[in-house]
C-alpha cells in the first residue's frame, strides 16, 4: 500500500545517541573462582555509582536488576555458563537516583581446560536512548497507520513534471474508481462535481515547489454513493525523478454534516438567547463572566463591552448578604450538575438592587467547563404580586360592603373566603366556614340537591345556579339565589370560582303564591273553555235548525208555487233564502274564529308555496278565468298545516273577490322584505287610514251589496298568525290594490 511521508504528531523523537553518549558504558571482569567482579570508572555513567560504592560481586549487581527481568536473566546467564561462549544479554538495572536504565551487556566468556568457566570479560552499554527512540518511531508508525485505517485515508501520489499519478485502493474505493481504470489527473477530475472543478483545478495545480501545501474540500460524484464531501491535502517533495505531490483524502460527509449541525445548533442557541426573555450569562469554572445576552444587559447594564474588559466576577455583581446561598447553590452545580432555582439580588452597573430568580447549569464549552446561568427579573413578579395583594383587598372591601353573600373557592370547590354579609347572616366565624364545613348550615332537603349541581358545575367548569335555603343565626332558614362563576376554566389548574348569595325568600312565598294562583286560574280557564265549547255548540245547533227549516220552507214554495206566487213574491222567497244562507256562513265563520283561539298547533316544517298551489286551483275553479295566480316557489315556515291553510284561503279569496271589473285580476303570492310572505293583488284596494279596521270582525270598508261576506276572515288571518308568533299587516291604494305582509317563525 502506498504511503505518504509520516505526519508531524508533535514532540520530535529523541535522536539515536552520538558518540559521547555512547561512551556511557561499564567494562568488568568477573573471576568465577573467587567470585570477585572489577569493575571500570563508568559505573558512575550508567548507574550514576561510584566504583568505590559498589560490591565486587556478582551478587551486588543482581540485587539491582529489575524484578520483572531477574528471572529470565538467570536463566540466560545459566545457559551461557553451561555451554556459551560468548553473550549478549539485555536487562534493566536500578539506577542511583531509583529509575531503570536498560542495558546491553556483552562479553565473553574463559574456560580451563576442562571447560569450565575461569573468567567473564564484557561490557555493559546504556542502550536506554536508544530502545525509546527505537519504540517511538514503531508507535508513530503504527499511529500513523491506524489513523489513515479508522480515518478510510486514501494516499495519493502526482509527479508534477508529467502528471504521473499513483493511486491506493483506498482512493479507489473512495472515488469509485475499478481497478481497470488507470490513474490519471484527468480521470480524477471526472469525478469531481461540476461545481468545485474550477477550485479543484486551481488547488492541484498551485502548489510547484517543495514544501508548497494543498488543502481543499470539495464534492465527487461516487457512481453508487451519490454525492460526497472529500477532504484532500498534501505536499510536495523533491525527489531524483522530479517534484511530486504526495497526500491523502478523506471521505468527509458525515463531519461535514456535524459540521453543518453545530453551526445551525449554534446559531439557533445564539438566537435564542439573543431573543430570550431571560438572562444569560456564560462564566468559566472560576466564575469569570465570558458572555452576556441582550436580555441581561437591558435588565443589569452590562454590555459585551464591559465583559471584554475581563475581570468580572460573580461575586461583584451579588451582595454580601447573598454569599451564603451562592455557596450552598454552588456546592450543589459542583456535585450535580445544576443547582435548584433560588432568589437573590443582584446589583446593576448603576449600583440598583434586582431581585431576580436564577439558576444554572454546567455544560462543556469549546474552552473547557462553563457554567450557564439563566436569570429572571423578579421585579414584574413582585410588582404583579403587589398589583394582585392590592386588587385582593380591594374585592374584599367591595365583597364586604355587599349586600349580598359573597365567596370564593378553588379548583377543587373549597371555600376559602366569605364576606362580611354571611359571616353576619350566620354567626359563625371563617374559620369554621372553610373548605365544605359551610354546607351544614344549608338545610337538609336542599343538600343532595345542591352537592350535584356543585359537583356537576365542578367537572364543567360551568357556572352554577340553583336555589336553596340557608340557616339565619336565629335558626330560620330562608331561600336564597346561589350563583357560581369558573374563571379561566381554559387553563387548566388555574380555575377559581365565585359565588354570590341573595336573599329571594319574599320573593320565594310570593312566586308560591303567584304559581298557586295562576293554577287556580288556569283551571277556571279550562272549565269556562269547556263550558263555551258547549255554548257553542249548543248555539250552532238551535240556530241552524230553524235556519234549515226557513230555507227549505222557502225552497219548497218556489218549487211548488212559483207561478201563484208572483215576481215580487219569488224575490222575496229568494232574499229569504240568501238571508239565510248568510247566517249559516256567519255561523260558521264565528264558530271557526271561536276554535282558532283554542286549537293546539302542531307546528312542523311546511311548504307555503304548495299550499298556496293548492289553494290557488280551488279558486280558480270557483272564479272565472280572468283572475291570475303568480306562486313563487320554495318559500317554507315552521306552522300548523291546517291553520295556515285556512289564512291563504281567506286572503287570496279576499284577493280574488275584490277586484275591479274593468281589468284581469292578478293575485301574486311572493317573498317580501321583512317577512315570510306576501299575498297582493291589483283590485280595488282601500283607504291606508283604515288600515287598523280591516282586521276587526265584522268591519267592512265596502257595501256587502256590491262584494258580500260576513266580515270575519281576516279577523281569522289575524288570530292565526298571532298564534304562531308572528305578524300580520295590510297596505293598499284605492283602485291599485292591497299587499297583506305576514310574519311566521322559520323552519
Amino acid at each position: 500500500m502506498l504511503r505518504p511521508p509520516a505526519p508531524d504528531f508533535g514532540e520530535s523523537p529523541r535522536p539515536l545517541p552520538g558518540p559521547d553518549r555512547m561512551e556511557r558504558a561499564l567494562v568488568y571482569e568477573q573471576d568465577f573462582r573467587t567470585g570477585r567482579v572489577i569493575r571500570s570508572g563508568g559505573l558512575r555513567d550508567v548507574l550514576g555509582i561510584e566504583s568505590s560504592e559498589a560490591e565486587p560481586t556478582l551478587g551486588w549487581l543482581m540485587d539491582r536488576v529489575h524484578p520483572d527481568d531477574h528471572g529470565s536473566l538467570s536463566e540466560q546467564m545459566a545457559r551461557v555458563l553451561a555451554e556459551g561462549e560468548d553473550y549478549s544479554l539485555r536487562y534493566r538495572l536500578r539506577h542511583r537516583d531509583g529509575h531503570y536504565v536498560e542495558v546491553l551487556d556483552r562479553g565473553m566468556l574463559i574456560r580451563d581446560e576442562e571447560g569450565l568457566p575461569l573468567r567473564a570479560i564484557g561490557t555493559t552499554l546504556d542502550v536506554t536512548a536508544h530502545r525509546l527512540t527505537e519504540r517511538r518511531l514503531q508507535e508513530r508508525e503504527q499511529m500513523l497507520n491506524l489513523a489513515l485505517e479508522a480515518a478510510s485515508a486514501a494516499a495519493w501520489q502526482r509527479r508534477l513534471t508529467d502528471d504521473v499519478t499513483l493511486w491506493s485502493q483506498e482512493y479507489r474505493e473512495l472515488y469509485g474508481f475499478t481497478t481497470e481504470e488507470a490513474p490519471s489527473l484527468q480521470g480524477w477530475l471526472n469525478r469531481v462535481h461540476p461545481d468545485d472543478r474550477d477550485r479543484a483545478i486551481e488547488a492541484a495545480r498551485t502548489p510547484s515547489s517543495p514544501g508548497d501545501r494543498v488543502d481543499i474540500e470539495f464534492r465527487v460524484n461516487h457512481p453508487e454513493r451519490g454525492e460526497r464531501w472529500l477532504n484532500s491535502f498534501g505536499r510536495v517533495y523533491g525527489g531524483d525523478d522530479g517534484p511530486k505531490l504526495v497526500g491523502i483524502t478523506l471521505d468527509v460527509t458525515e463531519r461535514r454534516l456535524v459540521r453543518e449541525a453545530l453551526a445551525e445548533s449554534e446559531s439557533r442557541f445564539r438566537r435564542l438567547a439573543e431573543t430570550n426573555a431571560l438572562g444569560l450569562v456564560l462564566s468559566d469554572r472560576d466564575g469569570i463572566i465570558r458572555y452576556v445576552n441582550p436580555a441581561f444587559t437591558r435588565n443589569f447594564g452590562y454590555t459585551m463591552d464591559h465583559i471584554a474588559e475581563g475581570g468580572l466576577h460573580w461575586s461583584a455583581i451579588t451582595p454580601p448578604e447573598f454569599a451564603e446561598a451562592d455557596e450552598v447553590a454552588e456546592q450543589e452545580l459542583i456535585h450535580t450538575g445544576n443547582c435548584t432555582p433560588y432568589e437573590k439580588e443582584y446589583l446593576t452597573r448603576d449600583g440598583e438592587r434586582i431581585p431576580i430568580l436564577m439558576t444554572a447549569s454546567v455544560i462543556e464549552g469549546g474552552d473547557g467547563i462553563e457554567v450557564a446561568a439563566y436569570v429572571m427579573d423578579l421585579r414584574p413578579i413582585r410588582a404583579a404580586e403587589a398589583a394582585l395583594r392590592a386588587s385582593e383587598a380591594k374585592f374584599r372591601d367591595l365583597a364586604d360592603a355587599m349586600p349580598q353573600m359573597v365567596c370564593t373557592a378553588d379548583s377543587g370547590g373549597e371555600v376559602d373566603y366569605f364576606n362580611r354579609t354571611f359571616i353576619d347572616y350566620t354567626g359563625v366565624s371563617m374559620e369554621e366556614l372553610r373548605g365544605r364545613s359551610w354546607i351544614r348550615l344549608v338545610h337538609p332537603d336542599d343538600v343532595p340537591r345542591l352537592e350535584r349541581a356543585w359537583q356537576a358545575a365542578l367537572e364543567e367548569s360551568a357556572p352554577l345556579e340553583t336555589e336553596m335555603r340557608v340557616r339565619r343565626s336565629d335558626g330560620e332558614y330562608r331561600w336564597h339565589l346561589v350563583r357560581a362563576v369558573p374563571t379561566h376554566p381554559e387553563a387548566e389548574g388555574t380555575v377559581r370560582w365565585y359565588g354570590t348569595g341573595t336573599d329571594v325568600h319574599e320573593w320565594k312565598l310570593l312566586n308560591d303564591d303567584l304559581e298557586r294562583r295562576v293554577q287556580e286560574r288556569t283551571a277556571e280557564l279550562m272549565e269556562s273553555n269547556r263550558e263555551m265549547e258547549g255554548f257553542t255548540y249548543s248555539v250552532s245547533h238551535d240556530l241552524r235548525s230553524p235556519l234549515r227549516a226557513i230555507n227549505s220552507s222557502a225552497q219548497m214554495l218556489l218549487d211548488d208555487f212559483a207561478d201563484q206566487l208572483g215576481y215580487e213574491g219569488r224575490m222575496q222567497l229568494e232574499r229569504q233564502a240568501r238571508a239565510a244562507k248568510r247566517l249559516a256562513d256567519l255561523i260558521d265563520d264565528l264558530l271557526r274564529l271561536s276554535r282558532i283561539g283554542r286549537q293546539s298547533l302542531r307546528r312542523e316544517r311546511i311548504d307555503l308555496s304548495a299550499i298556496a298551489r293548492e289553494v290557488s286551483d280551488e279558486l280558480s275553479a270557483r272564479f272565472d278565468a280572468d283572475v291570475r295566480f303568480d306562486i313563487e316557489p320554495g318559500i317554507y315556515a315552521a306552522a300548523d298545516e291546517q291553520l295556515i291553510r285556512l289564512a291563504l284561503q281567506n286572503l287570496m279569496e279576499n284577493a280574488a273577490k275584490f277586484r275591479d271589473p274593468a281589468r284581469e285580476v292578478c293575485v301574486s303570492f311572493h317573498r317580501a322584505e321583512g317577512c315570510t310572505f306576501c299575498v297582493s293583488d291589483n283590485g280595488i284596494g282601500f283607504d291606508q287610514r283604515y288600515v287598523d279596521k280591516i282586521f276587526l270582525p265584522f268591519e267592512r270598508l265596502v257595501p256587502e251589496t256590491s262584494y258580500p261576506g260576513t266580515g270575519i276572515g281576516l279577523a281569522n288571518v289575524r288570530r292565526i298568525v298571532e298564534r304562531h308568533g308572528g305578524d300580520v299587516r295590510a297596505e293598499g291604494r284605492l283602485g291599485e290594490g292591497a299587499c297583506f305582509f305576514v310574519s311566521l317563525p322559520k323552519p
